[in-house]
């Protein structure tokens, strides 16, 4: 008995594998009882393949260990999420030895939004059923993400922290000696994990808390890129932490502060109408009062060519305080007496009617954007197929204990 080696076709007749690599796919005849050695580098680093010398699947799950340090002004964030690979490779059918060959292939793959920071450390690599040749590899990713948010709504805003992980059948050995990955064609094909035993989807790993944020749930999407011009196939696997951001703070000391001035610009309809120096002084102390205070908050609010929902109602109530002054100025100079008392006793009533008119034009649309966006990724869920979206009820641990996790 001996084991035989083959190169799989793909498209056109050509080779998947690139004579360049050196590589060729191998697929072990199980009726034999006798296997190469695991010193066999060139047989155990050639990725397996289905029966019909197909591309394998690989099933996927994620542990969800920590999302910190969002900032929508740097648009990055500091991620720790870990990996679980699950494939068979039927050469490893029946294995009955203590270790397996070093240089024993097994898919990887990188995140591509990452910045130079980020650490990926290989935790585990092993066999999880001999009888079937099941083999499980599990990869830590850690670091810092580029991560572009949609502030329109700023903020009343739902947004998520994206992580893009690629794989042009990028793969590695067991003992990270080798990596590589394909020029053309694929050797295996991502999947949501499935199998009974292998876990669920997300593994939630702390309490779900990020800070400024409410998480509201997680998704996964795998799209298959067309392929290149050289033939290179290359797989996206996306892992979305959508989240809700909590608008307390900058009601509190952004838009309270705003609305307080444009209500203190009011009483100047309470002085005389002939008093039009402290009028004015009164508008151009709480215009100056408003320029000040948004100077010193102006680090705590993004930098954007457009406006958001909190510069909208900054312009409005600055606006507001110029009506003001415009208004005292008219009164005094333009209007007869007794028509400036009716319409000086009028126009308070009036600006403060507009303002919240104006406020809850402003305000309301992002929170009703917020609810809709809920249903939408679940309805989102339910239509496609290679997407998985589960709200954070789903994926927390049932019992919480002083912020540590249960087992799951």
């Amino acid at each position: 008995a001996s084991s035989r080696r083959h190169q799989i076709p793909f498209q056109g007749g050509q080779s998947r594998l690139s004579k360049t690599m050196q590589q060729s796919t191998v697929r072990l005849d199980m009726g034999t009882s006798e296997r190469p050695s695991v010193n066999d580098d060139a047989y155990w680093s050639a990725p397996p393949c289905t029966d019909d010398g197909g591309p394998i699947f690989v099933d996927i799950r994620f542990n969800l260990n920590r999302v910190a340090a969002v900032d929508a002004i740097k648009c990055h964030a500091y991620v720790s999420i870990g990996v679980a690979f699950y494939w068979t490779d039927p050469r490893l059918k029946g294995w009955g030895e203590a270790s397996l060959p070093p240089k024993l292939w097994g898919p990887r793959c990188w995140l591509f939004n990452a910045f130079p920071d980020l650490l990926e450390n290989p935790q585990d690599f092993g066999l999880t059923d001999a009888s079937t040749g099941r083999v499980k590899r599990y990869c830590r990713y850690m670091g810092t993400v580029d991560n572009k948010m949609d502030l329109w709504d700023f903020p009343f805003d739902t947004n998520t922290v994206d992580l893009v992980f690629r794989s042009a059948s990028h793969w590695t050995s067991l003992d990270g000696s080798i990596q590589n990955d394909l020029h053309s064609g694929q050797s295996y094909r991502f999947r949501l994990v499935c199998e009974n035993g292998e876990g669920s989807l997300f593994q939630l790993l702390w309490d779900g808390s990020i800070s400024e944020f409410t998480l509201l749930g997680v998704s996964t999407q795998i799209r298959e890129k067309p392929p290149t011009s050289s033939g290179q196939q290359v797989t996206e696997v996306s892992v979305s932490f959508h989240m809700a951001r909590k608008s307390r703070y900058y009601m509190c000391k952004v838009c309270l502060p705003i609305y307080l001035l444009a209500l203190l610009s009011f009483f100047v309809f309470a002085l005389d109408i002939n008093d039009l120096a402290n009028r004015i002084n009164i508008v151009v102390t709480l215009f100056l009062a408003s320029f000040a205070m948004l100077y010193v908050i102006g680090e705590h609010v993004p930098k954007t060519d457009f406006l958001t929902t909190i510069d909208v109602i900054i312009i409005t109530t600055t606006v507001s305080l110029v009506i003001v002054g415009v208004a005292a100025c008219m009164l005094h100079r333009v209007v007869g007496e007794q028509e400036a008392v009716r319409w000086n006793a009028a126009c308070p009533l009036a600006l403060a009617i507009v303002q919240i008119v104006v406020g809850l034009a402003v305000m309301l649309p992002p929170s009703r954007r917020r609810s809709k966006r809920k249903g939408a990724l679940v309805h989102a869920s339910l239509k496609e197929e290679h997407y998985q979206y589960l709200p954070l009820e789903c994926i927390k641990p049932s019992t919480q204990t002083k912020g540590k996790i249960s087992p799951v």
